[in-house]
């Protein structure tokens, strides 16, 4: 019945648009003889005669209407006659056919097959659609262009084969072609335009050329009889829905060079079961892949940075999924109704589940939720009936109204104490009994927490988790820094004025490095500074601030290092300047201005920061050496010999670092001149800072530990000072250099994590991180 109502309204269209036609063509013919009444043929404005046409007087073509172009070639404009097969003729009235203009045979109803020839480069926009009974037509190699909706509607068509001269083919060019079972792209095209081959339900193989690089919008939607697509190396972006609803498409190959696959490109592509995600591609867009119902593997490329809206919505039979740590965030819907998931692991980076992401995956039976997510939106996971259990990452701020709501087996729910909002019903609660009911769950939290609130204000059993803290000191630079630093070193003193204090270059390192042992012995703060006026002012501001009237100040380093602009802007305190011809000689002074006598020695790296950095925590004397020599300088063997006490003991050297660090010579050196000589190093510096604070410091007292930024030394000159006062280890970090620091509080009962600098270096996340290892249930 709709075949034949179909039929019928096409007819009735048809015999519309012919009548139209003809009533146009007689108008025309009509103006041309009033003309002639008037103006002899000759005196005819040539131009006239070629817009409204002319009659071909050569044998067979008396129906083919034509006009000449400006190039002196033909264009066929239309056709007359009944015939049900044409051949248009290379040449007519001498000249060549270039050219089927717009709508030349459009809606003729007798037109079964046409023979092109091969003088024809373009074919027009409508040029043959809606021909209804076009079976055949032979496009010859030659023809560079074919317009838009060229073909559209023929609906008796059975092959689109495109020759290789073809380079421009028009948007729904074989649209509802539904007959056409073969289409062959031709080799130079490099575009199928927007659909190009819409609604070809017959269509069941297509041949792509190298050349392809883009295909458009709708180009092969509802192809419902399309089985196999093996797109050619070249192709760089499938638009929007150029797949959609095809509804048999089973085999889908991918090359490659593949950057792009726009919203909606395989969108009800219900017989897909598996599908390759080219490495080029960033972004799984909005309905990718929405009712897919019978996809089951898809491997997400680690290069996807985002999925979209509704991408995996209704994949019925979806069985796991890997998010990869670029993805910024899994948007809403992005797996809803997939009910056959069980597995769906979040990596680390990720940093937001959307609104209902997860909905009524039945399946899934569990989910961590990494430390980069910062916020669950609502209903995010509802209705993930099997769900057992969840550990909620340290990173999570948010978690929305009814995330977890109508999870029936969800028994525990592990919550960090940095969770700052809990939505209504977000978890514990379900719909059952023909109304909302709440389940048999423990939540597991901090004491005083949010999620505790929620607890008690629901009346859901709790668990307590042990409660870290983060504390963080910084300044707008590093000189503030320094300050703040020093302000944290005076509360420890009871907010008494300094007695001493220290100043060092804020520009190198040597220096401040080399006096930590001299701010341990006077309990002062090092203070860093520049040649820059402003930094020097609001240092010496500082000062006075807080300084005792008779606080002693120590210079380290020469005039170069520290400018005597400071020194001439303190001259109501009693200053003294500890230098030496380089940092080495320097180093020495420092130790004698301290009263090293007995001690045990640090001995580290003079051409670095980073060992020195975790070894001025630990409040012994630091000895700074030239590690591409391989002894001691005479200065530095002589003061180390003089260190024995009145009974002969000598103290022990600890080398920080490794052989790259300090060498062989140099320890040989050492072990010759002390009782005992021991290295303390690791594999890296953030392991070497571990293995001082476990060399150094009593993990069974510890209930804080300080971080600095092992990439670059500012923050850290100061901070050792300050852990030696508080008799913490100073750890060195980054945001992806955290191990060691986890690992040395989950072998303590540290609480408390101190970051001295900024988030810029040292995220939040970070010290969360850090601060909570070992806390998960």
């Amino acid at each position: 019945f709709l075949l034949s109502f179909s039929a019928q309204m096409a007819q009735f269209y048809f015999s519309i648009h012919r009548d139209l036609k003809m009533i146009k063509r007689k108008l025309l013919s009509l103006s041309i003889a009033a003309c002639l009444m008037f103006s002899p043929a000759a005196e005819f404005p040539r131009y006239i005669l070629n817009d409204c046409g002319t009659v071909a007087h050569a044998q067979g073509t008396e129906h083919i209407q034509y006009s000449v172009l400006s190039d002196n070639t033909v264009e066929v404009t239309g056709y007359t006659g009944s015939e049900s097969s044409i051949v248009i003729p290379s040449k007519l009235d001498g000249k060549y056919v270039s050219r089927i203009a717009d709508n030349a045979f459009d809606y003729s109803e007798t037109l079964e097959s046409i023979t092109i020839p091969n003088t024809v480069r373009t074919i027009g926009k409508s040029a043959f659609s809606h021909c209804y009974k076009l079976k055949q037509a032979d496009l010859p190699d030659g023809v560079k262009s074919i317009g838009a909706s060229a073909f559209e509607s023929c609906i008796s068509l059975t092959e689109a084969v495109l020759p290789d001269s073809l380079d421009t083919l028009g948007q729904s060019a074989f649209k509802n072609c539904v007959s056409v079972k073969r289409a062959v792209i031709s080799k130079r095209l490099k575009q199928i335009s927007d659909s190009a081959f819409e609604s070809c339900t017959s269509l069941d193989s297509v041949t792509f050329s190298g050349n392809l690089q883009l295909i458009g919008t709708y180009a092969f939607s509802q192809c419902s009889s399309l089985k196999q697509i093996v797109l050619s190396q070249g192709v760089e972006s499938v638009g929007e829905y150029a797949f959609y609803k095809c509804s048999k498409l089973v085999d889908v190959v991918l090359p490659e060079t593949v950057k792009n696959i726009d919203r909606g490109a395989f969108m009800y592509c219900e017989m897909l079961s598996e599908i390759n995600i080219p490495s080029k591609v960033t972004e799984l867009s909005n309905y990718l892949f929405t009712g897919c119902s019978s996809l089951k593997k898809i491997i997400i490329p680690d290069t996807v940075t985002g999925i979209g809206y509704c991408a995996f919505f209704n994949c019925l039979e979806l069985e796991s999924i890997v998010i990869p740590q670029r993805v910024y965030s899994i948007s809403g819907r992005a797996f809803e109704n997939c009910i056959s998931l069980r597995s769906a692991y979040i990596s680390d980076g990720v940093s937001a589940i959307s609104e209902r992401a997860f909905k009524n995956c039945s399946k899934l039976n569990s989910i961590d939720i990494p430390d980069s997510i910062k916020k669950i939106s609502q209903w995010a996971f509802s209705g993930c009936s099997d769900l057992t259990a969840v550990n909620i990452g340290i990173g999570t701020e948010l978690i929305g109204s009814y995330a977890f709501y109508n999870c029936t087996s969800l028994k525990s729910i592990t919550i960090p104490q940095y969770v700052t909002t809990v939505g209504a019903r977000s978890m514990g609660y379900y719909y059952g009994n023909g109304g909302m009911t709440k389940g048999d769950l423990t939540i597991k939290c901090a004491e005083n927490s949010q999620a505790h609130k929620y607890a008690v204000e629901n009346s859901f059993n709790t668990e307590f988790i042990r409660s870290n803290e983060i504390t963080r000191i910084f300044g707008a630079t590093r000189y503030e820094t320094s300050m703040m630093v020093a302000d944290s070193v005076r509360a420890e003193n009871a907010d008494q004025p300094f007695k001493n204090i220290i100043i060092a270059s804020g520009t190198n390192y040597a220096d401040a490095l080399s006096a930590s042992y001299l701010a341990a012995v006077k309990n002062a703060p090092i203070l860093i500074t520049s040649e820059y006026e402003p930094v020097i002012d609001s240092i010496v501001e500082y000062i006075k601030s807080n300084a005792a009237n008779d606080c002693q100040i120590y210079i380290i380093g020469g005039e170069a290092a520290v400018s005597e602009k400071i020194v001439n802007k303190l001259s109501q305190f009693s200053v003294l300047r500890i230098s030496g011809e380089n940092r080495y000689s320097t180093n020495l002074e420092v130790l004698r201005a301290a009263g090293v006598y007995d001690e045990d020695i640090l001995v580290v790296s003079g051409a670095d920061y980073a060992d020195a950095l975790c070894a001025s925590a630990v409040g012994k004397p630091i000895l700074l050496v030239n590690n591409k020599t391989e002894k001691l300088t005479n200065e530095q063997e002589d003061f180390l010999k003089a260190l024995g006490n009145s009974e002969g003991a000598f103290p022990n050297a600890y080398i920080i670092g490794g052989t790259a660090a300090v060498n062989k010579g140099i320890e040989e050196q050492l072990g010759s001149i002390f009782s005992y000589t021991e290295r303390v190093c690791g594999n890296n510096r953030f392991d070497t800072s571990l293995q001082v604070a476990a060399a150094f410091f009593d993990k069974t007292s510890l209930d804080s530990i300080i971080v600095a930024y092992g990439l670059n030394y500012p923050d850290g000159l100061c901070a050792g000072p300050f852990a030696f006062k508080l008799d913490r280890p100073m750890l060195l970090v980054t945001d992806n250099n955290i191990a060691n620091a986890q690992a040395f509080v989950e072998s303590t009962d540290v609480s408390k994590v101190i970051a001295i600098g900024g988030p810029a270096l040292i995220s939040d996340l970070t010290l969360k991180r850090i601060s909570n290892a070992g806390i998960k249930t």
